[in-house]
């Protein structure tokens, strides 16, 4: 039951005010300033985002230190929390989507606990004493915490602010270690039909997953390929074949807590031709891995990744999302820069993202996943 209010504790705490204000008191306080500040817990770390423009910088860090040094208890901030979902999730359980949502993480995660769907159950373990415990635990140390800034500021100006607020928070020299809980997607093939609802659409989830070797190379022919991917299953299905109300797919290479990929492909469409729709993914799919794909989509891929890279080198965004997760991951910094990440550019072939297909969609483990309304 722990487990629930670890999960909600930086939510329920950022709701909850900070130090001596409540959280209306607090947005009076902010009142005209362009600052914020925020706690989060995920499952493998845990930290404070904030933003401000140049003359709230100072404030923002006080938000920083008081986050650490004073999470507010307020039971009115909690009950209120707790109903707010309760009626979110009353209004979501009898929505078909929800259950489909709820059983393919059931299907997907052989009902792990740390993947399950929220629901009112689990609302009613949630205990104000336990959020505080788990916070407070998680933000005693700040010695093993890193900070990372980006943006227009004074590093002279910074400096000393940052030794006034982060320079005192409490350090204990605690050492602590991310655990494997054993909630990885289920090996295997999985294909499975939930029948659910009156509405005239149907939900397919295509899931592809396994182990990784997480090296630089790797990782941009994996995300090169789900580039190309992306191209070619939009063009089949959407222009070619019709019936379908958009595709997507998403995938995510990770070290943690074993180095893993997944890819995701997921669309809507008509029911009655669902099945003639997985097909072409499927027909796509195994062309990549064939055939490989012609010069114009290989130019596509490569113009894109340029032209976002460009984007994003101009955007504060960009740089505290790479930093962050090199970070984290332990990947070097100097891959950011243009000159370092152009050659892999230059240097992508037909054939990388040819192999990398063969290599990413087997479906060795596959799951899939089709919710169909009830009349059909």
């Amino acid at each position: 039951d722990s487990y629930y209010s670890a999960a909600n504790a930086a939510t329920i705490i950022d709701q909850s005010g900070i130090g001596p204000f409540s959280m209306t008191e607090l947005q009076k306080k902010l009142s005209g300033k362009l600052v914020n500040a925020g706690p989060y817990i995920n499952e493998l770390s845990e930290g404070v985002r904030g933003s401000s423009d140049s003359t709230s910088l100072e404030t923002m860090l006080q938000l920083v230190y008081l986050y650490f040094t004073a999470p507010r208890r307020d039971s009115a901030a909690f009950l209120s929390y707790i109903s707010r979902q309760e009626s979110i999730f009353e209004n979501m359980m009898v929505n078909p989507y929800y259950y489909f949502a709820d059983v393919k993480n059931q299907i997907k995660y052989r009902n792990h606990p740390r993947r399950q769907i929220t629901d009112l159950a689990s609302l009613q373990k949630i205990g104000l004493d336990e959020v505080l415990r788990t916070y407070r635990d998680r933000f005693a140390d700040a010695g093993d915490f890193t900070f990372v800034f980006v943006g227009n500021f004074d590093p002279a100006k910074l400096e000393p602010l940052l030794a006034t607020y982060l320079g005192n928070l409490p350090a204990i020299g605690r050492q602590e270690s991310w655990k494997d809980v054993g909630a990885g997607l289920v090996e295997g093939h999985i294909d499975t039909t939930i029948v659910r609802g009156q509405a005239p659409k149907a939900l397919v989830e295509m899931n592809y997953h396994g182990a990784f070797e997480y090296k630089g190379i790797q990782r941009y022919h994996f995300y090169s390929m789900l580039s190309a991917l992306r191209i070619r299953l939009r063009e089949a299905m959407r222009e070619d074949t019709g019936g379908v109300y958009g595709v997507n797919v998403n995938g995510v290479a990770l070290p943690f807590p074993t180095p893993h990929y997944r890819v995701t492909l997921s669309f809507n469409s008509e029911p009655d031709r669902t099945r003639e729709l997985i097909a072409t993914a499927k027909e796509v799919i195994a062309t990549l891995q064939n055939q490989g794909i012609d010069e114009g989509t290989l130019q596509k891929v490569k113009e894109t990744q340029l032209q976002s890279r460009i984007k994003g080198l101009k955007e504060n965004g960009f740089w505290l999302g790479q930093i962050s997760t090199r970070l984290q991951y332990g990947i070097g910094l100097d891959g950011i820069r243009m000159e370092k990440y152009e050659p892999y550019v230059e240097a992508l072939s037909a054939e990388d993202i040819q192999k990398a297909a063969q290599r990413y969609l087997q479906e060795d483990n596959f799951i899939q996943v089709v919710l169909m309304p009830e009349q059909n």
